[in-house]
């Protein structure tokens, strides 16, 4: 495997893709869709949570974490610091 500019994480070359059985092209291809699969699924648990976010804050709350590009909000509610 070797590293390219273009992708953050190593990648195989042709020539090791080219010397692979079906089996072992098969067995990669599956482990690629559970991935990606997975990745689907935490987008959509993460999309739940901004829903719920805005949908039960104040608009206080959400220009905050709109203007903090999502990363995290701080509010005193009833006394409590609440971090998201």
């Amino acid at each position: 495997m070797t590293l390219h500019k273009n992708y953050p994480f190593p990648v195989y070359s042709d020539s090791t893709l080219k010397g692979m059985t079906k089996e072992m092209l098969i067995r990669k291809i599956r482990c690629l869709e559970d991935n990606l699969a997975g990745a689907y699924q935490r987008i959509d648990v993460q999309a739940g949570y901004i829903d719920f976010l805005l949908e039960h804050s104040s608009d206080e709350v959400k220009n905050k974490f709109i203007k903090d590009g999502g990363r995290y909000v701080e509010v005193k509610e009833n006394g409590a610091l609440i971090e998201y």
